[in-house]
């Protein structure tokens, strides 16, 4: 396979051969460099209490999401609490509450993609509600 580089002109030459392999070098080192600054920073950000993307269902960012904690939305924190328990004493499945949930007029923290108007907050599926009380948050 011949490699073509539209901003460096390189040739079929030794040197143009080092260069190009240089240039791959430090790309691919400028891409493990980055993975692991972006890990630590999200890390970090877990370590301190604070969201890395959006808060579940049953919290809502704070007013200052890079220094503080997400909140606790009382009204669909007792959902929360209650599926938890229906599902760890045997009461109900993950389908079973997501049936429940749906019932109620709960939807899920869905974020919109595209914009369009049926992107967004979605109806609860077992996998969902299983994906939310799995949620180590």
């Amino acid at each position: 396979m011949k490699f073509y580089n539209v901003t460096e002109p390189f040739d079929d030459s030794p040197a143009g051969l080092i260069g190009e392999g240089m240039l791959q070098l430090i790309a691919e080192w400028y891409s493990k460099d980055l993975q692991h600054k972006v890990t630590a920073g999200l890390r970090k950000r877990a370590e301190k209490g604070l969201m890395n993307g959006m808060p579940p269902f049953g919290y809502r960012q704070s007013d200052s999401p890079a220094s503080e904690p997400p909140l606790i939305i009382p009204e669909e924190a007792c959902h929360v609490r209650e599926a938890f328990e229906r599902f760890a004493t045997g009461t109900a499945s993950y389908r079973e509450i997501a049936s429940d949930w749906n019932k109620r007029g709960l939807r899920t923290r869905h974020r919109p993609q595209s914009g369009r108007p049926e992107d967004g907050p979605r109806l609860w599926t077992g996998d969902s509600v299983r994906k939310l009380l799995q949620n180590p948050v």
